[in-house]
């Protein structure tokens, strides 16, 4: 289980909406808390300790880690992804190397990409970075600081050296739009991108997934009222009326 739902602070304020844009928005103002930045620290950005704009870039994408490991635990087969690991697990932590989470595919399946000899198989590698943003509508480049080709270098060099060259994946988990399609085509267009629009129509209103991760990050469950019946609804108008 990635750490941030055993060690994030204010978890339960992160967790209080049912959507992906609320859940977002709170985690990075939640980033720039006291209590956050205790745990989290502020990185690159220590100057700004003192500072009452401070905000801890590594809470905000913890969290966003959490999301993907959660998402892909709850919705992993319709993306051919099983058995999700996080590299910032709280009980056996690993050595980050831009590889964010690991699974495996399912199932048989042809890959996308202009290497058409590409083909996942059961139980070969799946590696996923998760970029965290707030623009729902940012698209990485090669220079932008997102360190994308660095999270391909070491993916790919990984499945080689397990022997996996032609069976392994790579998966971008992000809260913008995705890579600008000069980055996809230098990566042989090998990418799978699942982004906001994408995470949105999944966790959107879905209450048994966010309390899947409210059970997880151990903070009280929202209750959801079963849909009603058409003619429960009716009688019960009627007995009002009366």
């Amino acid at each position: 289980m990635h750490s941030f739902a055993k060690q994030a602070p204010l978890r339960k304020e992160l967790l209080e909406g049912n959507t992906l844009k609320e859940y977002v928005r709170t985690a990075n103002k939640l980033a720039s808390d006291k209590k956050a930045i205790k745990v989290y620290h502020l990185g690159e950005y220590k100057h700004l300790l003192n500072n009452p704009d401070a905000w801890s870039p590594h809470y905000f994408g913890a969290s966003i880690e959490f999301l993907c490991e959660s998402f892909f635990e709850v919705f992993g087969a319709k993306y051919n992804v099983g058995n999700i690991r996080s590299t910032d697990d709280y009980h056996n932590a690993e050595d980050d190397g831009g590889v964010d989470h690991y699974a495996e595919s399912l199932t048989h399946k042809a890959l996308k990409g202009s290497q058409n000899y590409r083909r996942a198989c059961p139980m070969s590698p799946v590696y996923i970075q998760t970029k965290g943003t707030t623009n729902r509508t940012k698209e990485f480049t090669t220079n932008d600081g997102s360190r994308i080709p660095n999270f391909m270098s070491n993916a790919q060099q990984q499945a080689l050296q397990e022997g996996h060259p032609c069976t392994a994946r790579y998966i971008l988990f992000t809260t913008g739009k995705g890579m600008h399609y000069k980055l996809a085509k230098n990566h042989g267009e090998m990418v799978e991108v699942i982004n906001f629009k994408e995470i949105s129509k999944s966790v959107d209103g879905n209450i048994v997934f966010w309390n899947q991760m409210r059970k997880k990050a151990k903070v009280a469950l929202q209750e959801y009222a079963a849909p009603i019946d058409p003619q429960a609804k009716l009688n019960l108008a009627t007995n009002l009326a009366n």
